[in-house]
C-alpha cells in the first residue's frame, strides 16, 4: 500500500480515522492514522484496522466507543473550506446568511 500526505492539498484522498483517547488533548477525537489516494487501499487498510481494533476490544485493551472511519477529500477541500469559513463569517457580520444556509 503507497500512503499518501493527509494534508496535500493538491491530490484527492481518503483520510483514514481512529476516533480514540487522544492524551495529548486529554479528549476523545478523530485521529489521522493514514490517507491513500485510490478506494481499494482504504479498503484494504479500514478492514484490516478494524480486525486490530475488534481484538483489542476483545482483550480490553480498547474502549468500546473506539471506531475507524474515513473521509474523502477532494483536491482542493482546504481552500474550498476555507473561503466557506470567510464567506460565512462574513455574512454573520451583516447579520443575514445566504439562502439555504442554515445556522
Amino acid at each position: 500500500m503507497v500512503e499518501v500526505d493527509p494534508t496535500n492539498d493538491a491530490i484527492d484522498r481518503w483520510i483514514v480515522t481512529w476516533y480514540r483517547f487522544d492524551p495529548k488533548r486529554h479528549e476523545r477525537r478523530h485521529t489521522i492514522v493514514a490517507a491513500f489516494d485510490n478506494t481499494a487501499e482504504m479498503e484494504a487498510e479500514v478492514a484490516r484496522l478494524n480486525d486490530q481494533l475488534r481484538d483489542l476490544k476483545r482483550a480490553g485493551s480498547s474502549e468500546d466507543v473506539e471506531w475507524i472511519s474515513a473521509v474523502f477529500h477532494h483536491a482542493g477541500y482546504k481552500e474550498d473550506m476555507a473561503a466557506r469559513r470567510l464567506a460565512w463569517a462574513v455574512f454573520r457580520r451583516l447579520g443575514r446568511l445566504p439562502q439555504g444556509w442554515c445556522e
